[in-house]
């Protein structure tokens, strides 16, 4: 029997690393050990398929020359298909104009349509009409978290047994070597790691840091890469009364983000809404406290975490940072690594195409 092939586009493993990055090199990592795919993946660097494969077999690079989106969609794809000639191809959000082989969409969350004050007009008005033609084109519909299969459910009218639950997964962290950040090492912090944007409600973190009781050497090290015009928060870190005390970083490896949660006295994720949440596991699987907003998708991760709060209640999450401790709870930590899987979820997928 001839392998199954996929053609994937990666353009997104290209920028900067982001929930969807991990999710198109943890499925397809694990989905290529199976050795029942045969994988073509593009991105415009080859470096890129190092940085995130690392010379997988069964997963070959084509690369992509148009660097627009509307290139993408419009044309090269369409050349990609005539020569590789997939089974299957596999897109994040948006399909291509033609179609020619069956198509697999993931929609990782349509958050813009349940929270529109949190994205901007034009985001808006141009994606709902594009997710939602991409979503009824495809073949096979996928997304990562039961609150986000509802939520595509209700406002694109697709029954739910339509569309399929892959999740996101954090085994592969656990077995990323951490390197220290010098100027941080032996010092007392907190984390939240994820792109900067008003959702996800930094400036309300750090109001909550400045007004906990904790000792004056405590920091906070925000983690991430700005994504939207972002105002409060953007005042708070120029606020030179806080600057040495509320640390910003970005464009750390992954050895340096796996050393950040590793010693970090815990992670606090005061998002506004989620599709998923992976860091708030991350931090568990790697052995530190973690704390998240109880709305959305997040709410799915109460199980697995050590406390839940209002995301809206600063008082809320300062109570968090005064009370959390140092902890390493063996038994969460395998439970997440045993439901979050990448070989679970690239069964899944796998068990959807034959």
């Amino acid at each position: 029997m001839s392998k199954l092939k996929i053609f994937v586009d990666g353009h997104v493993l290209d920028g900067k690393h982001q929930g969807t990055s991990s999710y198109i090199s943890g499925l397809y990592s694990a989905l290529a050990k199976k050795n029942e795919c045969e994988l073509y993946i593009a991105t415009e660097k080859e470096s890129s398929m190092q940085k995130y494969f690392n010379d997988i077999s069964n997963i070959n690079w084509v690369p992509l020359n148009s660097r627009g989106k509307f290139s993408r969609l419009s044309t090269e794809f369409d050349r990609i298909s005539r020569a590789v000639k997939p089974d299957y191809s596999h897109f994040q959000y948006i399909t291509p104009l033609i179609k020619r082989e069956k198509w697999i969409n993931t929609i990782h969350d349509i958050l813009f349509l349940d929270f529109p004050q949190e994205f901007p007009l034009k985001y808006r008005i141009q994606n709902h009409a594009l997710f939602r033609l991409s979503a009824l084109r495809s073949d096979l519909l996928t997304t990562v978290s039961n609150y986000s299969k509802e939520r595509i459910a209700h406002h694109f009218k697709i029954a739910k047994d339509k569309i399929v639950v892959t999740p996101n997964a954090v085994d592969g962290i656990s077995k990323v070597q951490p390197k220290p950040l010098t100027n941080l090492v032996g010092q007392d912090f907190f984390i939240f790691v994820s792109r900067l944007e008003p959702r996800k409600n930094q400036h309300q973190l750090i109001d909550a840091f400045i007004q906990a009781k904790l000792a004056p050497e405590t920091k906070l090290v925000l983690v991430g890469a700005p994504a939207l015009e972002y105002k409060e928060l953007t005042d708070r870190l120029s606020n030179r009364s806080i600057s040495n005390r509320v640390i910003h970083l970005q464009g750390l490896s992954q050895n340096e983000l796996v050393w950040l949660y590793q010693n970090a006295r815990a992670s606090v994720y005061p998002s506004k809404c989620e599709g998923f949440g992976i860091p708030p596991l991350e931090a568990v699987v790697l052995g530190t406290q973690s704390y998240c907003a109880d709305n959305t998708a997040l709410s799915e991760l109460s199980p697995y975490l050590d406390g839940m709060f209002d995301a809206g209640v600063v008082n809320e999450i300062t109570s968090v940072l005064e009370n959390s401790y140092r902890t390493n709870n063996v038994t969460t930590k395998k439970n997440i690594s045993d439901t979050y899987q990448w070989d679970k979820s690239a069964d899944i997928l796998l068990n959807n195409l034959l």
